[in-house]
């Protein structure tokens, strides 16, 4: 394939950047905060890390014992609600959790904002 070739293709990829396909959208912006989260489903209850959180959901930095599709709650350390959430991938030591609630999880995530911001 010649330099122009690849040029060509590059330059038909341009409009995915500005008007990507619908499968390929995020409804939401992702904030690349670390914080530990509780996970609970029934009596289980796991500390873990997120990669990072929307209000639409989080990314786990951990496989939890769950399948897409179960039900979970989840807080964080010193924040006084709980959200629930579905799980929706595990794979590759990371499990992304749907929220339910997306008005309390938009308040955990200005929560876990401001906490980081006081580090």
């Amino acid at each position: 394939m010649g330099m122009i070739d690849v040029w060509r293709r590059r330059l038909r990829q341009l409009p995915l950047l500005f008007h990507p396909p619908e499968n390929l959208r995020r409804r939401d912006m992702r904030l690349d905060i670390q914080a530990t989260l509780t996970v609970r489903q029934g009596e289980y209850a796991i500390d873990c890390r997120s990669i990072n959180i929307s209000a639409s959901g989080v990314l786990l930095d951990t496989s939890l014992p769950v399948k897409p599709g179960d039900r979970v709650e989840v807080t964080a350390e010193r924040f006084r609600h709980t959200i629930p959430a579905t799980v929706v991938r595990i794979g590759n030591g990371s499990t992304a959790l749907r929220f339910d609630a997306p008005a309390a999880a938009l308040t955990l995530v200005g929560w876990l904002t401001g906490e980081a911001g006081r580090r």
